[in-house]
């Protein structure tokens, strides 16, 4: 696990940098600039109005009673999202905008939920209170 997060740290920005100097070179240095702010500002946008009605259907799922499990894994969905979208680059950007889809949020949040239970099941995982 170690080595898939240093490679993981290792190849994103190596990935980044080519895309950035590839759409750098066909479009210029300023529109390139202004995509990456653009990016920033409409995600962090897009971020805070995903992450208010995850906190809502956090609050509903609260008040009748039931915990909201997948809610919560949507909510890091979302989180995440939003720091991808706030880090400068192509292809974080266009996860972030990914993760920021409800349906494609939910098929997510879904495979994660399934491998926590999965994970439980087969006594890998562990919650200790």
């Amino acid at each position: 696990m170690f080595f898939k997060i240093v490679l993981l740290f290792i190849l994103v920005p190596i990935v980044e940098i080519v895309l950035l100097f590839d759409i750098g070179s066909a479009i210029g240095l300023n529109a390139t600039l202004l995509i990456i702010l653009l990016t920033g500002f409409l995600g962090a946008w897009i971020s805070r109005m995903q992450g208010m009605i995850v906190l809502r259907q956090i609050q509903t799922e609260i008040s009748q009673g039931v915990m909201p499990a997948a809610e919560l894994i949507g909510g890091a969905i979302v989180f995440a999202g939003g720091i991808l979208l706030l880090t400068p680059g192509i292809a974080t950007d266009v996860v972030g905008f990914a993760v920021m889809v409800p349906f494609l949020r939910h098929k997510l949040q879904g495979w994660i939920l399934r491998r926590f239970q999965d994970a439980v099941e087969r006594g890998t995982f562990k919650i200790i209170s």
